[in-house]
């Protein structure tokens, strides 16, 4: 009679304790769920943010490149010995060659010091940065 008496509150704590467990290993599994999700989804808004910085690095470069071109073809106009521009990404700056038969006062000359005759060459052309 006492066996009889134990076996329903047994059962009532055993199926208590795995009915619990059952709940905990659910909640675990929603949580895990939802930090992979957040997870994916900060990985994707760093992807976006990262595309939106390239596309607006292409855009600066794209925007020199004309800058540089508009100052080509302005200087071509005061000086008739403007040979090419070339605009450099890593410098950021734009470089305008001329031919060295008219320069502009404040342009660097290219040359050479020749060691034989002891005197400065003038170089065929010359840059100046903008």
């Amino acid at each position: 009679m006492k066996k009889e008496k134990l076996v329903l509150p047994i059962s009532i704590v055993v199926s208590s304790i795995i009915f619990a467990s059952g709940l905990v290993i659910v909640q675990i599994n929603k949580q895990s769920s939802i930090e992979r999700q957040n997870a994916a989804k900060i990985a994707h808004e760093k992807s976006i943010q990262e595309e939106e910085k390239a596309q607006k690095q292409k855009e600066y470069i794209i925007k020199r490149k004309k800058e540089c071109y508009d100052l080509e073809v302005k200087e071509s106009k005061r000086y008739n010995n403007v040979e090419e521009s070339y605009y450099s990404v890593l410098r950021d700056v734009c470089t305008i060659t001329y031919k060295n038969n008219k320069a502009p006062l404040d342009a660097p000359y290219m040359g050479y010091f020749d060691e034989d005759t002891l005197d400065w060459v003038e170089g065929k052309y010359f840059t100046k940065d903008f």
